[in-house]
Protein backbone atom coordinates (compact mmCIF):
# COMPACT_ATOMS: atom_id res chain seq x y z
CA UNK A 1 0.00 0.00 0.00
CA UNK A 2 2.81 2.29 1.08
CA UNK A 3 4.78 1.64 -2.52
CA UNK A 4 1.60 3.23 -4.17
CA UNK A 5 0.93 6.31 -2.05
CA UNK A 6 4.85 6.75 -2.34
CA UNK A 7 4.74 6.94 -6.14
CA UNK A 8 1.71 8.94 -6.36
CA UNK A 9 3.31 11.79 -3.96
CA UNK A 10 6.09 11.20 -6.22
CA UNK A 11 4.66 11.28 -9.36
CA UNK A 12 3.20 14.28 -8.25
CA UNK A 13 6.21 15.97 -6.65
CA UNK A 14 8.13 15.14 -10.03
CA UNK A 15 5.42 17.03 -11.83
CA UNK A 16 5.97 19.88 -9.73
CA UNK A 17 9.18 20.10 -10.44
CA UNK A 18 9.75 19.39 -14.16
CA UNK A 19 6.61 22.29 -14.27
CA UNK A 20 8.73 24.21 -12.23
CA UNK A 21 11.94 24.47 -14.53
CA UNK A 22 10.91 26.48 -16.69
CA UNK A 23 9.09 28.83 -15.20
CA UNK A 24 10.11 31.91 -12.90
CA UNK A 25 7.50 32.76 -9.98
CA UNK A 26 8.64 36.40 -9.44
CA UNK A 27 6.61 36.62 -13.34
CA UNK A 28 3.18 35.99 -12.21
CA UNK A 29 0.82 36.97 -15.17
CA UNK A 30 -2.76 37.74 -14.55
CA UNK A 31 -5.80 35.59 -16.75
CA UNK A 32 -8.89 35.04 -17.30
CA UNK A 33 -10.32 31.81 -15.32
CA UNK A 34 -14.08 30.56 -15.95
CA UNK A 35 -15.13 27.84 -13.10
CA UNK A 36 -17.74 25.24 -13.54
CA UNK A 37 -18.78 23.36 -10.45
CA UNK A 38 -17.95 19.54 -11.29
CA UNK A 39 -19.20 17.70 -8.51
CA UNK A 40 -17.61 18.26 -5.13
CA UNK A 41 -14.63 19.68 -7.29
CA UNK A 42 -14.11 22.67 -9.12
CA UNK A 43 -12.34 22.69 -12.80
CA UNK A 44 -10.70 25.71 -13.64
CA UNK A 45 -9.91 26.15 -17.69
CA UNK A 46 -7.03 28.77 -18.04
CA UNK A 47 -7.66 30.52 -21.19
CA UNK A 48 -3.93 31.36 -21.54
CA UNK A 49 -2.43 28.52 -21.55
CA UNK A 50 -1.54 25.83 -23.75
CA UNK A 51 -3.60 22.72 -24.89
CA UNK A 52 -0.54 20.57 -23.78
CA UNK A 53 -0.98 21.87 -19.39
CA UNK A 54 -4.67 21.78 -20.13
CA UNK A 55 -3.90 18.09 -21.09
CA UNK A 56 -1.54 17.56 -18.83
CA UNK A 57 -3.55 18.64 -15.66
CA UNK A 58 -6.13 16.58 -16.75
CA UNK A 59 -3.88 13.54 -16.98
CA UNK A 60 -3.33 14.59 -13.50
CA UNK A 61 -6.61 14.63 -12.28
CA UNK A 62 -7.29 11.04 -14.44
CA UNK A 63 -4.38 9.44 -13.02
CA UNK A 64 -5.42 10.60 -9.03
CA UNK A 65 -8.89 9.58 -9.28
CA UNK A 66 -7.41 6.15 -10.35
CA UNK A 67 -5.25 5.96 -7.69
CA UNK A 68 -7.65 6.94 -5.17
CA UNK A 69 -10.23 4.72 -6.18
CA UNK A 70 -7.66 1.87 -6.18
CA UNK A 71 -6.87 2.40 -2.46
CA UNK A 72 -10.79 2.27 -1.92
CA UNK A 73 -10.83 -1.07 -3.57
CA UNK A 74 -8.20 -2.45 -1.24
CA UNK A 75 -9.62 -1.20 2.02
CA UNK A 76 -8.19 2.01 2.50
CA UNK A 77 -10.49 5.32 1.77
CA UNK A 78 -8.58 7.29 3.67
CA UNK A 79 -6.14 7.18 1.33
CA UNK A 80 -7.99 7.76 -1.50
CA UNK A 81 -9.34 10.59 0.43
CA UNK A 82 -6.24 12.64 0.87
CA UNK A 83 -5.41 11.93 -2.33
CA UNK A 84 -8.17 13.51 -3.66
CA UNK A 85 -8.19 16.66 -1.38
CA UNK A 86 -4.43 17.13 -2.03
CA UNK A 87 -5.04 17.78 -5.85
CA UNK A 88 -7.13 20.85 -6.29
CA UNK A 89 -4.11 22.86 -4.63
CA UNK A 90 -1.23 20.44 -6.12
CA UNK A 91 -3.39 21.81 -9.28
CA UNK A 92 -3.46 25.48 -8.52
CA UNK A 93 0.42 25.42 -7.56
CA UNK A 94 1.22 24.07 -11.28
CA UNK A 95 -1.15 26.52 -12.98
CA UNK A 96 0.58 29.91 -11.11
CA UNK A 97 3.67 28.52 -12.29
CA UNK A 98 2.71 27.66 -15.96
CA UNK A 99 0.85 31.37 -15.76
CA UNK A 100 4.17 32.86 -15.18
CA UNK A 101 6.05 31.06 -17.35
CA UNK A 102 7.66 34.07 -19.76
CA UNK A 103 8.19 31.41 -23.16
CA UNK A 104 4.96 29.36 -23.76
CA UNK A 105 6.69 27.50 -26.39
CA UNK A 106 8.88 25.74 -24.13
CA UNK A 107 6.25 25.43 -21.21
CA UNK A 108 4.23 23.45 -23.97
CA UNK A 109 6.98 21.39 -24.41
CA UNK A 110 7.30 20.90 -20.61
CA UNK A 111 3.79 19.94 -20.27
CA UNK A 112 3.50 17.60 -22.84
CA UNK A 113 6.65 15.51 -21.53
CA UNK A 114 4.78 15.43 -18.02
CA UNK A 115 1.28 14.71 -19.52
CA UNK A 116 2.80 11.56 -21.14
CA UNK A 117 4.65 10.90 -18.19
CA UNK A 118 2.08 10.82 -16.17
CA UNK A 119 0.31 8.87 -19.04
CA UNK A 120 2.76 6.46 -18.78
CA UNK A 121 2.12 5.43 -15.47
CA UNK A 122 1.12 2.37 -15.03
CA UNK A 123 -1.08 3.42 -10.98
CA UNK A 124 -2.57 5.80 -13.26
CA UNK A 125 -4.99 3.40 -15.52
CA UNK A 126 -8.33 2.04 -14.07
Amino acid sequence: MYSNRLRAVCLSLALAALLGACTKKEEVATQEVATREVGDQTAVKDTDLPKECIEAEQAQRECTEAQAAGYERVGHPEAGKLLREALPKELEQARARWRSAPDKHVLAQSCAMGRDTIRAQPGCHR
